[in-house]
C-alpha cells in the first residue's frame, strides 16, 4: 500500500509539474483506430487513433524531428502525408510567416486535419486531400485508420479512389522543406522530381523511408538521385517494422526479426557554419 500511495503521489506530482507525458500514456492505452479529442501544449487536438497521435507528438514537439535553421522570413514547407496536422502546427508555430502546404490522401484524416488548423487559429497553412504521386488524376488508396494509409500500386485491397496530384507539377520555386511521410510513395514520388529536375529546387528534406523486399531495390537509385542534386544525406531511427503493411519477412536474427524496416532520411543542401 505504502509503494502504491508513494507512486500515486509521484504521479500526481509530475502531472502537476507538466501533464503532457501522462496524457500521452493514456492516448496510447486506448482503443486503436477511435477517434477522439485530447488538450495537448498546443491546444485542443482532434486525432483519430490515440496510439499514433501520441507518438506522432513525442516525435514532433519533443524530438523535433523536422526542426531546421538557416529558415528564410518567409519559409515554404511542402508537408506531404499530413495525417491529422501535427507537422503542420509544429512549423506554423515555429516558423511564423511560413508558407505551409499540406497534402493528406485519407478524406476522413485530411477532414480532421483541416479542422484542427482552422480551430487552432493556424495562419499560412493551406490543407488539400490528395495524395502525392508521380501524375495527376486519381490513385487507389488503402484507408488504414490510423497513420499507415498507402497508395495501392500493385496488389489488390480494400481502396477507395483519392485525387492524386504530381508534385513536381506543385514545385515552381524553391522549397525550404519537403517534408515526406507517404508510406512507401516517396520512391515514386522522388524518382518523378528527378526525373523532373524538381528535386533541385528543393533545399532540405525530411523523409520517413518505407522499404520492404519490394522496395529495397530502389533505395540505391533514390539516394543516387540526391546526390546528384547536390543533397547530402543522413539518416535516423532506422528500425524493424513487422507492421509495415505487407507479408512478414523472416530473418535470422533476432534483433531485426523481419526485413521491412523504416528510417527517417535527412537532405540537404551545404551550408556553411
Amino acid at each position: 500500500m505504502r509503494v502504491r500511495n508513494w507512486s500515486l503521489a509521484l504521479a500526481r506530482s509530475l502531472y502537476r509539474r507538466d501533464p503532457t507525458p501522462l496524457v500521452l500514456q493514456v492516448l496510447r492505452e486506448r482503443a486503436r483506430r477511435v477517434a477522439g479529442e485530447v488538450t495537448l501544449p498546443i491546444g485542443r487536438i482532434r486525432y483519430v487513433d490515440g496510439a499514433s497521435c501520441a507518438s506522432q507528438y513525442e516525435e514532433i514537439f519533443f524530438g523535433r524531428a523536422y526542426e531546421f535553421d538557416d529558415v528564410p522570413t518567409s519559409p515554404l514547407i511542402l508537408d506531404c502525408g499530413s495525417h491529422i496536422g501535427l507537422a503542420s502546427v509544429f512549423f506554423a508555430r515555429r516558423y511564423p510567416g511560413a508558407r505551409i502546404r499540406a497534402f493528406e490522401a485519407d478524406p476522413t484524416i485530411a477532414a480532421v486535419c483541416r479542422r484542427n488548423v482552422d480551430s487552432l487559429g493556424l495562419q499560412g497553412v493551406v490543407v488539400t486531400q490528395a495524395a502525392v504521386w508521380n501524375t495527376n488524376g486519381q490513385v487507389r488508396f488503402s484507408p488504414d485508420g490510423s497513420d499507415a494509409g498507402h497508395v495501392l500500386t500493385g496488389a489488390v485491397g480494400r481502396s477507395v479512389d483519392v485525387p492524386a496530384l504530381r508534385l513536381a507539377d506543385l514545385i515552381v520555386e524553391p522549397v525550404d522543406l519537403l517534408k515526406m511521410d507517404v508510406e512507401g510513395s516517396e520512391f515514386v514520388v522522388i524518382d518523378d522530381l528527378d526525373q523532373s529536375g524538381k528535386l533541385d529546387f528543393v533545399r532540405a528534406m525530411v523523409c520517413e523511408l518505407h522499404v520492404d523486399r519490394d522496395r529495397i531495390s530502389r533505395l540505391p537509385a533514390l539516394l543516387d538521385a540526391l546526390h546528384r542534386s547536390g543533397l547530402r544525406v543522413s539518416m535516423t531511427h532506422a528500425r524493424p517494422a513487422p507492421d509495415l503493411p505487407g507479408q512478414p519477412e523472416v530473418t535470422p536474427f533476432r534483433a531485426a526479426p523481419d526485413g521491412r524496416w523504416l528510417a527517417h532520411l535527412y537532405a540537404w543542401r551545404r551550408c556553411e557554419l
